[in-house]
């Protein structure tokens, strides 16, 4: 079988197919076409599934970004300042004196509820394609990629504990 080119992360054989077409590690066969070209290609060729789990895997990303040790600190050094600058404005503006008790209850809900719905989001996203493909099972139509479309589904499910909001301040 022809090498693929220099990608680093073909895992899959549409992986090998796409690389082969032409792309950032495999510039070969697109040396002739200009940029927009090129662009073009990937919107045609990239498959609504890749582009559909990635943002389920990106919802899992952003709190394990946030709440890594290497980034926590600075989430919740902003939160800190954030709530120290609320507190310093309402000291000043007598309206705003509400503001202190509004910004306590408000930021540690904010980060919940986002995370409380991120998790449901998700949830449903795994179970509505289980559901899917259960009854195109049930109907003998389980497409092709059948077994690599469940792989994902429990690697997300496994990972969906990570969504959880940063310590309260």
């Amino acid at each position: 079988m022809a090498r693929a080119g220099s990608s680093r992360a073909i895992l899959t054989p549409n992986g090998y197919l796409f690389d082969r077409l032409g792309s950032q590690g495999n510039r070969f066969p697109f040396l002739l076409c200009e940029r927009a070209m090129n662009q073009m290609k990937g919107r045609i060729f990239n498959l609504p599934q890749n582009e559909m789990f990635e943002n389920m895997r990106m919802s899992i990303g952003v709190f394990r970004y946030i709440n890594h040790p290497d980034a926590l600190p600075t989430v919740q050094r902003n939160r800190r300042e954030l709530r120290t600058a609320v507190i310093a404005i309402a000291q000043i503006v007598t309206p705003l004196r509400d503001a202190v008790a509004i910004h306590r209850e408000f930021d540690s809900n904010w980060y919940r509820e986002a995370a409380d719905s991120t998790r449901g989001w998700l949830s449903e996203r795994v179970l509505d394609i289980r559901l899917r493909f259960g009854e195109l099972e049930r109907a003998g139509n389980l497409p092709p990629n059948a077994a690599s479309v469940q792989s994902i589904l429990d690697e997300l499910a496994n990972q969906m504990h990570y969504i959880q909001p940063p310590p309260d301040i």
